[in-house]
């Protein structure tokens, strides 16, 4: 029996396009990345950076793009952002202004997602408090990791996988 199996990539302090780029630079040509899909998580630091949320669409598409026609992979799963403007390790008004700009990346997503049969955004609303966030109220605790995780899960299984033309090895 064949098992699935799945490569992560994980950089902190990124944005999307440099996201794009770090790819790029470790990639060994066609067949490279060997996969059906891809769950793409990435944005809060397109907010940190000031990147406009139309660029930064711009590079999402960009890196569905680049996964579909160099790689093979069907569908690249984006999840949102998350509600910056509950991150308890934010000042106001910084909270405010942040988390008015991850909806606003969000909504641009969702819009853009919705245009694309090969692209799909994970539906999800995350409850932020101290009690699920790291110590320094900025970064996800794991019950943040593990509630994403779950969401992730559900919507490739709902939403994505069926959809997929897998090929199943003799």
């Amino acid at each position: 029996m064949n098992r699935p199996s799945f490569s992560a990539r994980a950089r902190s302090g990124v944005t999307t396009a440099q996201t794009l780029a770090l790819l790029r630079d470790e990639d060994h040509g066609p067949g490279a990345l060997h996969a059906d899909l891809a769950v793409i998580v990435t944005g809060v630091n397109d907010v940190v950076d000031q990147i406009p949320s139309r660029r930064a669409v711009a590079a999402r598409e960009a890196l569905a793009n680049w996964l579909r026609n160099g790689h093979g992979i069907q569908h690249v799963v984006f999840a949102p952002l998350p509600p910056v403007h509950h991150f308890p390790g934010l000042p106001q008004p910084l909270r405010w202004v942040a988390g008015s700009d991850a909806r606003r990346h969000n909504a641009a997503l969702a819009e853009w997602a919705a245009t694309r049969g090969d692209v799909s955004r994970v539906d999800m609303e995350m409850p932020l408090n101290r009690g699920v966030m790291a110590s320094d109220g900025f970064h996800p605790g794991v019950p943040v990791y593990r509630y994403c995780a779950a969401a992730i899960a559900q919507h490739l299984v709902a939403h994505v996988v069926p959809h997929l033309h897998l090929e199943h090895p003799k």
